[in-house]
């Protein structure tokens, strides 16, 4: 099973194939339900970003071949149909750019519903063109019978690259699109079109439709290859959750956003007491089963989808807390640790507990200097951690001198 993370920052994925989790915080800010996300495929969001995502370039693009193929059969059909069609190619397009705002200003979610709008305003678009190379085809001239057939097959192409991404979609695309044309040319009865220009023309349009094919496994292939590099270099392998490398880069991004709106911004650092005790009499296959139970509670204690979980390096932890101050990070802190002790971990050869327990550092910027650097939040929080362990464990501290034992 895949298991994803949504948060601001994106998505966390581990190896599978659907999502059987969804932080709530992310929940409240896309208003994608738990309900509607199980058991859905990861890469709907990608398809659908990459698909809405270029709303500009579409838009345009329709646009602009529109007004090109309305120029060059102005000579045989008349303006009154020329200017219908173009006004209906603008209002569907126009709309299309309004869902692709939408999806962007709602958090791009990941929804089925999101995807069926997209895969409407799609095909709505295809009938449009379709139909306008129906009701606009020049019967009696050649010439622009064949300027007809390059501006649809250009738009073939270009929907070939736009909805590469979802395969079905761009074959009922194409489908809409290209046979009419290519049924109208061949059918013409018109003695002056050369049957060798007819051929010429339905030709275009099926290399475009074979290509069509093509391009859209190798899209595919270049999505799922992204996805799995991306996950290599930002997720852990074992427990599912960033590594040291995106959390360096979360801490950067998150450290200049608090300063730019002036906002406090804590880092906890987290070390499960005694674990090389737990590896050594229990195992390591025992050991990495409770690191990963341990990265799910912390996880699971997060209600933000601004708060970011990473596996620091070994035993250790990092939370990130964007817009938290001293008072809101202790809190956060003693519920993770007491999460922690609600698992039940038995660890025998622990000197402080039975159980699995944690050793919390804290530390808390209220206002950022210009001067300062994050490193700098970090090295407090591990001074503290420091401070945690040498006062007995299993506690929380925040730096530099606030101190909260354990019960």
């Amino acid at each position: 099973m895949r298991q994803i993370i949504f948060s601001l920052y994106g998505n966390c994925l581990n190896s599978g194939q659907r999502i059987i989790w969804q932080n709530g915080g992310n929940k409240r800010k896309t208003n994608l339900i738990l309900d509607a996300s199980i058991g859905q495929d990861p890469l709907l969001r990608q398809r659908l970003t990459f698909a809405l995502g270029a709303w500009r370039s579409t838009w345009l693009n329709n646009l602009v071949f529109a007004a090109v193929l309305a120029l060059l059969l102005q000579p045989v059909i008349q303006p009154i149909a020329l200017a219908w069609w173009i006004l209906s190619v603008l209002v569907v397009n126009s709309g299309r750019v309004f869902i692709g705002w939408k999806y962007e200003k709602n958090g791009q979610p990941a929804s089925r519903y999101w995807y069926l709008i997209y895969a409407v305003s799609t095909l709505t678009s295809a009938i449009v063109w379709s139909a306008g190379s129906m009701i606009l085809f020049p019967e009696s001239s050649a010439k622009h019978q064949l300027y007809m057939i390059i501006v649809i097959g250009i738009i073939a192409h270009g929907a070939s690259y736009h909805h590469s991404s979802s395969p079905r979609l761009l074959a009922a695309y194409l489908l809409i699109l290209i046979p009419p044309s290519a049924i109208k040319i061949l059918l013409s009865s018109n003695d002056q079109i050369d049957m060798t220009l007819k051929l010429i023309g339905t030709l275009i349009l099926l290399v475009l439709a074979l290509s069509a094919k093509r391009m859209c496994r190798t899209q595919t292939e270049t999505m799922q290859l992204k996805e799995a590099l991306r996950k290599m270099a930002n997720i852990d392998s074992l427990t599912s959750i960033a590594n040291r490398r995106a959390f360096d880069e979360l801490l950067q991004k998150g450290w200049h956003q608090a300063k730019h709106r002036l906002q406090p911004y804590s880092v906890i650092l987290l070390d499960i007491d005694h674990f090389k005790l737990y590896n050594d009499y229990l195992g390591h296959v025992n050991g990495d089963r409770a690191l990963k139970l341990v990265a799910g509670a912390i996880r699971d204690s997060l209600e933000r989808a601004t708060d970011q979980v990473a596996r620091y390096g070994g035993e250790e932890f990092a939370v990130l807390l964007p817009n938290t101050d001293a008072k809101g990070a202790k809190i956060i802190a003693e519920k993770i640790r007491n999460k922690i002790v609600g698992l039940n971990l038995e660890h025998k050869k622990s000197p402080t507990s039975n159980f699995i327990t944690l050793s919390i550092g804290i530390a808390t910027r209220e206002q950022i200097c210009s001067n300062m650097h994050c490193r700098q939040l970090v090295e407090e929080a591990d001074s503290a951690l420091y401070y945690a362990k040498s006062s007995g464990r299993n506690c929380s501290i925040s730096y530099p001198q606030q101190f909260s034992r354990s019960a």
